[in-house]
């Protein structure tokens, strides 16, 4: 009974760190992130060959909007982050270009003349795998699963329109 319940786990991990190391952040497909006053992304090579760059959304809380929404967001270093575009009253689109520093100056319009800005310093650095060795029992490193892809990562919730079949 030891045997089996021990193979049964083992099976399991296995099966949890395979699905764990899939690529999921390899597509058009915009990553949201929230905003922090320093933040920032670990992309893979694969990610910055995409054409166009990786495109992220980041979404203010509705403590910082106060009943506004954004009006104007720049980039301090465009080479970094460009084609900065308002998506929605609380979240903006940009694209990384390539590894760096950036800050982005967010402006929010509360009023007819009241604006509140923020700052937010965003950097983007090569993805370095967390694990250098993973066994178990005899099936040898299964580290190598973790090189291209991420351990953890999170994506926009699917919808209606945007499920894929």
């Amino acid at each position: 009974m030891k045997k089996i319940s021990s193979i049964l786990m083992t099976l399991c991990l296995v099966i949890a760190l395979t699905l764990a190391a899939t690529p999921t952040h390899v597509s058009a497909n915009a990553l949201i992130i929230p905003y922090a006053k320093n933040t920032g992304y670990g992309l893979t090579a694969q990610q910055l060959q995409i054409k166009g760059g990786f495109k992220i959304h980041m979404s203010l809380p509705k403590s910082k909007l106060a009943g506004g929404k954004i009006a104007k967001v720049t980039s301090s270093n465009k080479k970094v982050a460009a084609q900065i575009k308002i998506a929605h009253t609380s979240t903006f689109t940009f694209i990384v270009k390539k590894y760096g520093k950036t800050t982005f100056t967010i402006t929010v319009k509360t009023g007819k003349k009241k604006t509140k800005n923020y700052k937010c310093n965003f950097t983007s650095a090569k993805y370095n795998c967390p694990v250098s060795s993973i066994k178990l029992g005899t099936s040898g490193n299964l580290a190598s699963k973790f090189k291209s892809s991420f351990i953890f990562g999170y994506e926009r919730p699917a919808t209606a329109a945007t499920a894929k079949v």
